[in-house]
């Protein structure tokens, strides 16, 4: 029996000895566990002031830029109209001679059709006021002394260019409030040769006249020209704003703040007269009341 208790007692003294290393081990884990979740504590403490830090600068940064003043904004924007316009004049500049051989081409037709001196081909539009854009049309009028109505000519004009290789695609519309032919170029530019009845020769004089007037109309009608283009508003046959209504609707907003004297020794902002044309038309206007005559 003697013997039997000591083999448990010997057995009991190694269990508690597995049980002592056992709690060491948790002991050095514990402790451990207790480093990493202070490292990982330091790294959230760090993290929080960094946010916090971040915060602080951006509350800064927002602040600063609430406080830039009204007029730097103004000429940032006067900038960029500027560049764009730059832009705009230099690549017209460069298309221009190739425009002219294509009316050329459409000149040689026409005068195919009729006896020499009895027709004639005339440009209008923002081609010939320097107010076109990339995708704009060229718009051209057909006058012919031998016809009495244009709508013979444009439809010959239109079977005869069938076979001409610089056009790729031809849409006459006869039943239009002025008969009207609209082609499309091998590279892609589009043409409308409209009837001489239309007043787009009389509406480039005026053009013209407001350019002189008013420098910096050209400038504002690109801009929003190309505002336009870019929302899709820019075609009034689907309920969008013309080219030619853009111009008056500028005029009426420069008449209407009188600005003349100032334009006369050019010294204006771009950038603060489109933000009050745009402030103008949004808000200001009485569409209820008021018209653009």
């Amino acid at each position: 029996k003697l013997s039997i208790l000591l083999a448990q007692k010997e057995q009991i003294m190694r269990e508690i000895e597995q049980s002592e290393l056992r709690c060491r081990e948790l002991s050095d884990e514990n402790t451990q566990l207790r480093a990493e979740l202070e490292k990982m504590t330091n790294c959230s403490n760090s993290i929080r002031t960094h946010d916090s830090e971040q915060e602080e600068q951006n509350s800064k940064l927002f602040e600063l830029n609430a406080s830039v003043d009204q007029s730097s904004m103004e000429s940032l924007c006067s900038l960029e109209i500027e560049k764009f316009n730059k832009k705009t004049f230099k690549a017209n500049e460069e298309l221009a001679p190739h425009i002219y051989g294509l009316i050329d081409q459409v000149r040689q037709v026409l005068e195919g059709l009729r006896p020499k001196g009895q027709v004639c081909i005339e440009i209008y539009g923002s081609f010939q006021t320097g107010l076109r854009l990339g995708w704009s049309d060229v718009d051209l009028l057909v006058n012919s002394k031998f016809d009495s109505s244009s709508d013979t000519i444009l439809e010959e004009l239109n079977n005869q260019l069938a076979n001409a290789s610089f056009i790729i695609k031809r849409f006459f519309i006869p039943t239009a409030s002025f008969p009207v032919l609209k082609l499309t170029s091998s590279d892609q530019l589009d043409i409308t040769v409209s009837d001489p009845r239309h007043l787009g020769l009389q509406c480039a004089a005026l053009v013209s006249t407001y350019l002189m007037t008013f420098p910096p109309l050209a400038s504002l009608v690109l801009v929003i020209k190309q505002l336009l283009y870019n929302a899709g508003m820019n075609d009034s046959y689907e309920g969008g704003l013309s080219s030619y209504g853009v111009i008056l609707m500028i005029v009426a907003f420069l008449q209407y703040l009188e600005f003349k004297v100032q334009f006369g020794s050019q010294h204006f902002s771009l950038g603060r007269l489109l933000k009050d044309l745009l402030k103008f038309y949004g808000g200001e206007f009485d569409y209820r009341n008021c018209m653009i005559l």
